[in-house]
Formats: C-alpha cells, sequence, structure tokens
C-alpha cells in the first residue's frame, strides 16, 4: 500500500466509526470489534486502521485502554464529531510549516511536563509496547512513522489534560506528513528512537523537568524539515 493509499485508508476508517456513532449504530459504552476482525471487515492495513482509531480517541469518541475493549465513550459529544477537529490543509506552505514547528514546541514540551508527573500504569505500559514495535520497525519507514505520531499521541493521553489533548488532535495532520518526512532514513529512525527512549525514562521517573528539556531537545533535531 503507498503512502497515498495508507493516509486515504485511515480517513476512510475515521469517518466510518464517526458516522456510525453519529448515527446512533453505535452508542455509548458500545464495544469496537477487535483490530484483527475490523482489518477483515474494511480490507485496510493494522497501521491505517490505529491511525483512524487514534484520531477518534483524540478527540473523545472513544474509550482506548491498554489490555481492555475499546468502546464507544460515554461521554461522546455528537456536536464535536459534526463540527471540530476537522482536517487541515494537508500540504502546508512554509510559512504553516515554521508555525507548525512553533505550535510543537509550545504544546507538546508542556504535554511531556505533564505526562511525567501524572502518568499512571497504563500510560507506562502503552509507551513500552511503543517502543518495542518502534524499535521492531527500524527497517520499515512506514509503520515506524506511525509509532513515531503514535509515541507523541500516546504522551497526549498520559498528560490528563482534555483540551491540551483535543488541540494536539487538531494538528495530527500535519504531524502524519512531517513525521514521515523524518522516518524516511534508518539513521533518522535511529536518533528518534534514541529521543523517544530518553524521553520516556524521564516520564516513568516523575521528572517534569528534564521530559520537557527533553522534547524540546528531540523537536530541535528536525528542526529544518519544517523550513
Amino acid at each position: 500500500m503507498t503512502e497515498e493509499n495508507r493516509v486515504s485508508a485511515s480517513e476512510v476508517i475515521f469517518h466510518y466509526f464517526k458516522e456510525k456513532i453519529k448515527s446512533g449504530e453505535l452508542k455509548p459504552g458500545d464495544p469496537i470489534p477487535s483490530e484483527r476482525t475490523l482489518q477483515k471487515q474494511l480490507g485496510v492495513s493494522r497501521f491505517s486502521l490505529r491511525e483512524g482509531l487514534a484520531r477518534l480517541n483524540a478527540i473523545g469518541a472513544i474509550d482506548t485502554h491498554h489490555g481492555k475493549t475499546t468502546r464507544v465513550s460515554q461521554r461522546v459529544n455528537m456536536d464535536s464529531l459534526k463540527n471540530v477537529f476537522l482536517p487541515l490543509q494537508a500540504n502546508l506552505h512554509t510559512q504553516s510549516r515554521s508555525d507548525l514547528y512553533e505550535a510543537r514546541v509550545v504544546l507538546e514540551v508542556e504535554l511531556a511536563g505533564l505526562a511525567a508527573r501524572r502518568r499512571n500504569d497504563e500510560d507506562i505500559a502503552g509507551l513500552k509496547e511503543n517502543l518495542r514495535e518502534a524499535e521492531n520497525s527500524l527497517d520499515y519507514s512506514e509503520q515506524f512513522g506511525a509509532l513515531d505520531l503514535d509515541f507523541h499521541e500516546r504522551i497526549a493521553v498520559a498528560a490528563k489534560n482534555i483540551f491540551f489533548r483535543q488541540m494536539h488532535a487538531v494538528i495530527r495532520d500535519q504531524l502524519e506528513s512531517v513525521m514521515r518526512l523524518h522516518a524516511n532514513a534508518k539513521e533518522q529512525r535511529q536518533v528518534i528512537l534514541k529521543k523517544h527512549s530518553d524521553l520516556f525514562t524521564a516520564i516513568e521517573a516523575g521528572n517534569a523537568a528534564e521530559a520537557r528539556q527533553l522534547a524540546r531537545d528531540h523537536l530541535g533535531v528536525f528542526k529544518t524539515h519544517y523550513n
């Protein structure tokens, strides 16, 4: 599957479930089928499926808990599904990319600090799993890029601030294209994995100051990709 088709598949999954929730076919508290079942039903890759579900999780439409069944959120806001967090224009010009970098620094540095203070066992387990999968995907740019995005989304969840989490969801589409660029070369993927590992260590240890600094340093490594 090409990069373009993979992104299109994740969009299809997002809108498929969004419409089922809006129509009432899937109600608050209803379980979402397993990943394996959804892959067979929708004919999509594991990574496209995860990206689509991650977007729904980010806007609060579904609740995903490590090791448990994913369900439609009891707090799902139908108005937000209709009007909020629509994809921004995919093709960013130079100034927009620069703006995106500045937004990431402001948002993700603070998310890292909050995650270090508020993370729970479930958050730590999810981040560990992400790092294991990323290490096993170092030879595969597409998979690694998806896991890169997933790592940052997990930090947003661990920060336990619904507004910051939703703000992160707003820029998700732009992050996806930038992270694919980050993951182009294996040398870059190795750098990212090391940065993620260091950041995870600080979050696991509850060191908010170090987590913020490491997040800032991590973003700075690839600053030229936003020019």
